[in-house]
């Protein structure tokens, strides 16, 4: 039977741990289309050029009971200016129809605020350096 993925499947981990509290993610690929047409060409002619992937995240600012704060831990990694390692995961752990999309990326920008009767959220757009892994 096919298996079809919904939100609820979607989950985030940071260096390898489960961020907990993740309200959502998304990944994009681009690919430049380099123009070869040359004076005599009708019609304009392409290859394919660079590739590259950006991404973004939103999740809850919380602390848990161990005073760990995953929002926090990619606050740290974006004042910092380093790589961080992050898995995107569709599918429920120890099933056969887990997929993870395993990335190096640099966090390029980072918000968060507090306003009345809202949850605090923190949200992420990152780029990834080099080629995705896809662990399926």
């Amino acid at each position: 039977m096919a298996k079809v993925y919904t939100g609820r499947d979607g989950s985030l981990l940071i260096g390898g741990v489960t961020a907990g509290k993740v309200v959502s993610w998304s990944l994009e690929g681009q690919t430049d289309a380099l123009d070869t047409t040359s004076l005599a060409d009708d019609f304009r002619t392409y290859e394919v050029g660079m590739r590259s992937f950006t991404g973004s995240a939103t999740l809850l600012f919380y602390t848990n009971d161990a005073g760990g704060n995953d929002a926090e831990t990619l606050l740290k990694a974006a004042k910092a200016g380093t790589k961080t390692s992050l898995i995107l995961r569709l599918g429920v752990t120890g099933t056969p129809t887990i997929k993870d999309t395993s990335i190096s990326c640099i966090i390029t920008s980072y918000s968060f605020g507090a306003s009345v009767g809202e949850l605090v959220q923190a949200s992420i757009s990152f780029t990834v350096s080099g080629e995705p892994t896809y662990l399926v």
